[in-house]
């Protein structure tokens, strides 16, 4: 009776937790399809009304949607422009952490205990510690104010090459001898063996990477200084600031590719969370 109780309790605290977190979410997608009108007289009351907001709209407008996707073409150059920098990151990104972090595997020995080390450290540094060596490297290579002064740093981002190190370091020797003994090249117990059991650790690494460069704001904006390159997640405050409903909009659209995808592969990242602590 008291385990049950329990349960109880922490389901409650779970879900308050939950409505706490996700209400911002909500607010948004719902304040989107209110008009500027209502918008603006709900916030403007907000000291008349205390803990008060309206989440469901008197009237759904689809004004804003319009106005944002057909008649403003600069939304949606953003859009795409912050789809063709995360798309090459996420992939060549895992491509590269994968061989790094399967040949430090194989490879065992104090030298590459070293290296791994150093990805620790610098995984762990802010962003703003390796900016400026990455800012000189770009400005000497004159890639400034370009596609790849966004892409390249990203590429080389240590914390996928950590990540899946931990995954492949739970794989059980006895699969790679085994495939030794069979005759299986290094090639294959790479791509063919080692690749397939950290399916999970790929899907978590691809989320974790494509929520982080969607998100981007520094990078653009010191490596770039054509604000028609930049990517939507430094500009959409400045798309439209007399008009809260087309913020609400704007926001809104930007967030359903990571919704998108979280939603669809959270079952993978899920056990791939739970599996990256676990070593045989």
């Amino acid at each position: 009776m008291f385990l049950l109780k329990k349960i109880k309790i922490n389901h409650i605290i779970c879900i308050i937790f939950s409505v706490i977190f996700i209400f911002p979410l909500i607010l948004t997608i719902t304040n989107s399809f209110m008009s500027i009108f209502e918008i603006k007289n709900n916030y403007n009351n907000l000291e008349n009304q205390f803990m008060f907001i309206r989440l469901i709209p008197k009237r759904i407008s689809l004004n804003q949607y319009f106005d944002l996707l057909i008649r403003n073409p600069m939304y949606l150059n953003l859009f795409w422009n912050a789809i063709k920098y995360v798309i090459p990151i996420v992939f060549f990104n895992i491509l590269f952490s994968f061989i790094t972090s399967y040949a430090l595997f194989r490879i065992n020995n104090k030298i590459t205990d070293f290296i791994f080390l150093i990805y620790v450290i610098v995984m762990l540094m802010p962003y703003q510690v390796i900016c400026v060596p990455n800012f000189i490297i770009i400005n000497k290579l004159n890639l400034m104010d370009s596609y790849f002064a966004i892409v390249l740093p990203a590429i080389f981002n240590p914390l996928g090459t950590f990540l899946l190190r931990v995954y492949i370091s739970s794989i059980p020797n006895s699969y790679i001898e085994s495939a030794k003994i069979e005759g299986a090249s290094e090639f294959d117990i790479c791509f063919n063996i080692v690749l397939p059991m950290i399916k999970s650790g790929i899907i978590s690494l691809f989320i974790i990477m494509f929520i982080e460069y969607w998100n981007m704001v520094e990078q653009p904006l010191i490596f770039l200084q054509s604000k028609e390159k930049f990517p939507l997640s430094v500009f959409l405050s400045s798309i439209s600031n007399k008009d809260p409903s087309l913020i609400f909009a704007a926001s809104s659209f930007y967030m359903i590719p990571a919704i998108i995808i979280f939603l669809y592969l959270q079952k993978y990242f899920i056990k791939g969370i739970a599996m990256s602590g676990l070593k045989q």
